[in-house]
């Protein structure tokens, strides 16, 4: 039982979909903030171990250096460490931009199911829908604001 907390109480887990530029990011990051939770993104979790020391980390260094690209394998079991630490069970999560759009190793239902078979699995789906001409243009916006 987690300390301070009701016997009831149930990390939230949750799993955000979208298009590119709907705001899964943005909504990610408040709710992290309201719940106290992590956020877990494929992007975030590499760029977590190739900072750290960790023998995941190191062997991500050493495909890049050798000019390879980090396949799916490894991006998923580093998301899969974090969604199975103390930290995920215990606080819940938010993740995002996952499932990956590359199925290089699984097609996204299988990557769906990978996720819906871990011990920390999301209890919450939100999907966000916005029309794909107000992405292009916030797209646009982003793009014109980083040349600047």
């Amino acid at each position: 039982v987690l300390c301070n907390q009701p016997q009831w109480f149930r990390p939230p887990r949750c799993i955000i979909f979208g298009h590119i530029c709907s705001g899964k990011t943005t909504l990610a990051k408040w709710l992290c903030d309201k719940w106290s939770c992590p956020l877990i993104s494929p992007t975030s979790m590499v760029q977590k171990h190739l900072t750290s020391d960790t023998p995941l980390g190191s062997q991500m260094r050493s495909l890049m250096l050798d000019g390879h690209h980090l396949n799916d394998r490894i991006v998923f079991q580093a998301v899969r460490e974090s969604l199975c630490s103390v930290e995920c069970i215990t606080r819940g999560y938010v993740l995002e931009d996952f499932p990956t759009f590359s199925e290089d190793m699984l097609p996204i239902q299988g990557q769906l199911e990978f996720i819906m078979m871990l011990k920390a699995r999301p209890e919450y789906i939100i999907e966000l829908q916005v029309s794909t001409v107000f992405a292009g243009t916030y797209l646009t916006i982003l793009k014109i604001m980083s040349l600047k």
